[in-house]
């Protein structure tokens, strides 16, 4: 009969399934728990996590389980804390026994059968306790096979426990990694790429057609127009955005150096020599930006396009070749197609990264994009650097769309940041643009005073005369060409003692 009871403990716990609710698993075992040991009734009472009470989470004959008691009383109480198994024949004569249950299930209890369930640490978590409305209805017997279903069921709980805890935590990552991925996306995704002409629109849309593909990708355009924006974007918009995106600029280091750079040093290449990973293999499953492709010597370029045929890697002083997965994309400010004709690109290197080719226009070229941009970096600039400024006037985006911006979008995002330092209003106007009105009207002016206050003062006055005299003296005018109120340009006459003309003011 022993041999028969442990054997049913074995095959109950074989037939269990990792997949399978803690709810429905605990009622399984409280009905195998009666059965075994010929019970009418049998509750399974874990610790509730605040340690102070014991919650019945399965019971057999008991119309609901949803009831818990305070761990110091009754016998389930007493096992818990002593950790004692206890079989009594007669639970009305014994102190121990919390009667109140039966009042309110309508039950009498005579026998009673209560097992501990207890970690490895000695840490008790609860207990299983059988019922039976008869006297003397357990034996020596129930006793030893209720205490290993206790051991086998702790073990099944905890690991159920374990793995409820360890799918929560990886759903948990999950989602934290799609919201960051989204954030990621909007920071540097297309999103980024501000600009409302058909040149910037033709962009976006060759992103989201190529980011997915692992073709090599060359992004043309003059300096400051954009190139990291652009290969940024191709990298967050792909299957490859929870991975690297790796920069190498292939001009700021000298030869020797880059190649180290790029595909790493093998340990004891020369004495005191460390091992090195590579800029290519740090970018494994994601992407490697080569900017300044152009300038690329012609030594490191055969290496790099063995890299891109073979995809495979061999560090400074090994033989091994280590495959890579990474997606290349390229950028230069010079034509290649021109450096090729010279014999300073080579030829197969060129087609190899000219798979697909993105081209920015110079900010001059897409003046509808400027006022976006302008404001973009205005709230950037103005916001970093705690300043209230909150836009630019009329007057101020007509003179920032006329300048021919050599150094494009970057040079306009410097311009506005130096703006925004030394602005005294909420709004930028044509006057804190100094540099900018010298460059537009007087372009053989030579400055030798670099004061800027000096400078800002004596263009702002030149501007107000020059408003008065478009406005033919009418002050109401003036102050509408200038953008700012009448109030303003009166306290800006007498700032710089300028003669209030005597003309219409209506």
């Amino acid at each position: 009969m022993k041999e028969e009871g442990y054997r049913k403990i074995l095959d109950f716990f074989s037939g269990t399934f990792p997949d399978e609710d803690e709810g429905a698993l605990l009622k399984r075992i409280a009905n195998f728990a009666a059965s075994l040991v010929n019970a009418e009734r049998a509750t399974i009472f874990l610790l509730t996590e605040d340690m102070d009470y014991l919650s019945a989470e399965a019971a057999l004959g008991v119309e609901s389980s949803n009831f818990r008691i305070a761990k110091m009383h009754g016998i389930a109480g007493y096992v818990l804390r002593t950790g004692e198994t206890l079989v009594i024949d007669d639970a009305y004569k014994d102190e121990r026994f919390y009667s109140e249950i039966d009042k309110k299930t309508g039950y009498r209890t005579e026998s009673v059968i209560c097992v501990p369930m207890v970690r490895r640490d000695g840490a008790r978590i609860g207990v299983i306790e059988a019922l039976n409305s008869r006297r003397k209805a357990f034996s020596q017997e129930d006793k030893n096979l209720l205490e290993v279903l206790a051991k086998q069921a702790l073990v099944v709980i905890l690991g159920m426990r374990r793995y409820d805890y360890l799918s929560k935590i990886t759903r948990s990552l999950r989602e934290e990694k799609g919201r960051l991925l989204s954030r990621l996306k909007h920071q540097f995704g297309v999103e980024a790429i501000i600009g409302v002409s058909e040149q910037v629109q033709n962009i976006r849309e060759t992103i989201l057609k190529v980011a997915d593909t692992d073709s090599t990708v060359l992004i043309t355009g003059e300096t400051g127009t954009g190139k990291e924006l652009v290969a940024r974007a191709l990298h967050y918009e792909s299957k490859r955005a929870t991975n690297e995106f790796v920069v190498v600029n292939c001009v700021a280091l000298p030869e020797s150096l880059l190649e180290a750079e790029l595909f790493g040093v093998e340990r004891g290449v020369a004495t005191g020599v460390e091992e090195r990973v590579g800029r290519v293999e740090s970018a494994a499953g994601g992407t490697l930006f080569l900017d300044e492709i152009g300038d690329m010597a012609p030594s490191m370029q055969a290496r790099l396009l063995r890299v891109l045929q073979e995809r495979k890697v061999s560090r400074l002083g090994s033989t091994t070749e280590r495959p890579v997965d990474v997606r290349f994309i390229a950028a230069t400010n010079r034509n290649l197609e021109k450096l090729v004709s010279e014999g300073k690109f080579r030829e197969d290197l060129y087609y190899r990264l000219h798979i697909i080719e993105i081209h920015i226009p110079p900010l001059r070229e897409r003046i509808s994009d400027i006022e976006p941009l302008a404001l973009h970096f205005l709230s950037e600039a103005a916001e970093r650097l705690g300043k209230r400024v909150f836009g630019i006037s009329e007057s101020a985006l007509s003179l920032l769309k006329r300048q021919k911006w050599e150094g494009n979008v970057r040079q306009l995002r410097n311009e506005i940041e130096r703006a925004i330092i030394f602005a005294e209003k909420e709004q930028l106007d044509i006057a804190d643009f100094p540099r900018l009105v010298a460059a537009s009207e007087e372009p053989t002016r030579k400055i030798s005073d670099l004061n800027l206050r000096k400078n800002r003062e004596e263009m702002e006055q030149k501007l107000i005369e020059k408003a008065l005299e478009r406005a033919n003296g009418n002050k109401k005018r003036a102050a509408s060409l200038l953008g700012i109120s009448r109030e303003a340009l009166r306290k800006k006459l007498r700032k710089y003692r300028i003669r209030e003309p005597k003309g219409d003011d209506k």
